[in-house]
């Protein structure tokens, strides 16, 4: 038995999760006519919580990449830790998260959030049932 989950669907997921993001950054910039008639500080807060909320993947593919079930687990706890603060933050930070990934004049990045930690809790539960089976197999064997 492989210690090393296989990822594939997730990592397929995660480019899309990424790639939607990015989707929604370029919407706060002059590509989208809509966001030249709000201020550019109000957009660039917007494409700050959008990019901070990919930014980290970095982590959490380095530890998929060398196959440690402990620093996998760490780096999707350490972002679904940040991905609940981004609902929970207040103005106490450069600007409240909450305006970006709250419901706002009809729309919402809250999926952002939603999607981000469903997708990073299947991660660690494959990660931790491949770990108890590696620790079943090496104390019975």
């Amino acid at each position: 038995m492989s210690t090393k989950p296989d990822f594939t669907q997730e990592l397929a997921e995660l480019v899309i999760f990424m790639s939607n993001v990015a989707t929604a950054i370029r919407m706060h910039t002059p590509y989208n006519s809509q966001a030249r008639s709000r201020s550019a500080e109000e957009n660039n807060k917007h494409v700050l919580w959008l990019a901070d909320s990919i930014h980290s993947f970095a982590a959490l593919a380095c530890a998929i990449k060398t196959g440690g079930h402990k620093e996998v687990i760490f780096a999707c706890d350490l972002d679904i830790s940040r991905y609940q603060h981004y609902l929970a933050a207040g103005d106490t930070w450069v600007s409240d998260p909450m305006q970006t990934f709250g419901i706002r004049d009809g729309r919402s990045y809250e999926w952002i959030v939603s999607e981000g930690i469903a997708l990073l809790e299947r991660i660690k539960s494959k990660t931790q049932q491949i770990k108890m089976a590696h620790a079943e197999s090496t104390t019975m064997g």
